[in-house]
C-alpha cells in the first residue's frame, strides 16, 4: 500500500512543507482523535491545502507505513541533531495544542525519539 500511496501522492518529490504537514498530522492522530485546536496549530505552520493532503495520506496508511514514510525522509529533512530537535519540538506543540499531553501522545513521542 505504501508504494501505491507514494506514487499516487507523489511523495518522493515532497517539499519540506509537505513532509512537515504529514508529521504534524501524524502527531495530531497520536491519540486517534484530531481536535480543532490541533488543526489550528498545524495550520499556523503549514497552509490548509498541505494539511488536507497530509490528512488524506495519513488516512490511507496503517501506522507501520506511516512510520516507514517518516523514516524515509530522515536524511533529507532532519539529519542533524538541531533539525531533529526542531521536528520533535514542532510535534510536541501539536500534542499540547489541546492543553493536554496524554499518556498515548507521550508514548508516541518517546517511540519516535527512539527510532528516529
Amino acid at each position: 500500500m505504501l508504494a501505491e500511496v507514494r506514487e499516487r501522492y507523489n511523495i518522493d518529490n515532497w517539499s519540506y512543507e509537505d513532509f512537515l504537514s504529514f508529521i504534524l498530522v501524524y502527531a495530531a492522530y497520536a491519540d486517534t482523535e484530531v481536535r480543532q485546536e490541533e488543526i489550528e496549530a498545524i495550520e499556523e505552520r503549514v497552509d490548509h491545502a498541505h494539511f488536507l493532503n497530509a490528512k488524506r495520506v495519513i488516512e490511507k496508511l496503517n501506522d507501520s507505513e506511516r512510520i516507514d514514510l517518516i523514516l524515509s525522509f530522515r536524511e533529507k529533512y532532519f539529519p542533524t541533531p538541531e533539525e531533529h530537535q526542531k521536528l520533535f519540538d514542532d510535534m510536541k506543540s501539536i500534542f499540547l495544542a489541546d492543553g493536554k499531553f496524554n499518556q498515548l501522545e507521550q508514548i508516541v513521542l518517546m517511540y519516535l525519539r527512539r527510532i528516529l
